[in-house]
């Protein structure tokens, strides 16, 4: 009985042992694993230290950090108005002095007329986004204001994705010119970067435009603006009743003048048409007297 007691004692020691030599290899094993994810760490932060430096053909100097989004916002501002005027042209004056005088511009204008001599004409102003609120407001001053409504667009994440887009396609395309420039391969392979250049530059001059497009409407912002003349003017300017009679018969004799000069212009095609048709005609006629003469004599010999 001790024997086994012994035995069952020993047996315990051992196990209590193993399990203190597993535990002690489980903390070694961690302890190397920290330096590892530290090193990992170093290695990120040095990938990420390698992305931030300068592109090679561009300054040397290390450049600070990107704009400040909140701060740094792109917005387009634009405007529409639309004005009852009692005479379009003192009102469509006016207008232009006051585009000018708030450093703007009228970039397109249209005037029209319609049949009971009512004016209308639509402008398109374009003035610095620091006078849009005021001289939107002042354009009321020019009549009676119908509708009127304003926007404000937030470009700011599509503008400055362009610009990273431009400055990733600039170091592409600087290191493929590096490259081309110390190669030293097959022509096959010289021209398939040629090509590969040309493409990005056509790529980089697209995106410049659309940043250009996107600078041009931000500090630009855009106003239209319809003006009619009210109904009433013209009412109230009505035409007597004799003027009426003779304007009717004026346009009787215009109707007239006119259906002779289409008389005339169409005999250009009359007179040819008539010297094709007029031998068929003699034709046809000779054909069916014929005919007849060949039936009279028949019936005369029966």
């Amino acid at each position: 009985m001790f024997t086994v007691f012994r035995t069952s004692h020993f047996s315990k020691q051992a196990g209590i042992f193993l399990f203190s030599i597993f535990m002690a290899a489980v903390l070694l094993q961690g302890c190397n694993k920290i330096p590892n994810e530290s090193k990992l760490e170093e290695m990120s932060e040095t990938e990420h230290s390698v992305a931030r430096s300068p592109v090679p053909g561009k300054s040397g100097k290390e450049e600070g950090p990107g704009p400040n989004i909140l701060r740094d916002k792109k917005l387009v501002k634009t405007g529409k108005i639309s004005l009852e005027v009692s005479s379009l042209e003192p009102a469509a004056i006016k207008l232009k002095e006051m585009t000018e005088k708030a450093g703007g511009y009228v970039e397109s204008e249209d005037i029209q007329r319609d049949k009971s001599d009512r004016y209308s004409g639509y402008f398109k102003i374009r003035v610095p986004s620091e006078s849009f609120e005021k001289l939107f407001g002042n354009f009321n001053s020019l009549g009676k204001t119908v509708t009127q409504s304003s926007n404000v667009e937030d470009i700011t994440v599509d503008y400055y994705d362009t610009v990273l887009r431009l400055e990733n396609m600039e170091e592409l395309r600087n290191r493929l010119r590096h490259l081309l420039a110390t190669r030293s391969g097959k022509l096959e392979d010289v021209v398939d970067l040629e090509i590969k250049i040309a493409e990005v530059t056509a790529d980089i001059e697209s995106l410049k435009g659309r940043i250009r497009y996107y600078d041009k409407n931000v500090s630009m912002s855009t106003i239209n603006i319809y003006m009619n003349e009210p109904e009433s003017l013209v009412e109230a300017v009505r035409t007597p009743f004799w003027k009426r009679i003779l304007k009717g018969f004026v346009g009787a004799w215009d109707n007239f003048i006119g259906f002779i000069v289409f008389f005339i212009s169409s005999m250009g095609i009359i007179l040819p048409l008539a010297a094709l048709m007029y031998p068929v005609y003699r034709l046809y006629v000779y054909l069916k007297d014929r005919l007849q003469v060949k039936s009279a004599a028949k019936q005369n010999r029966k």
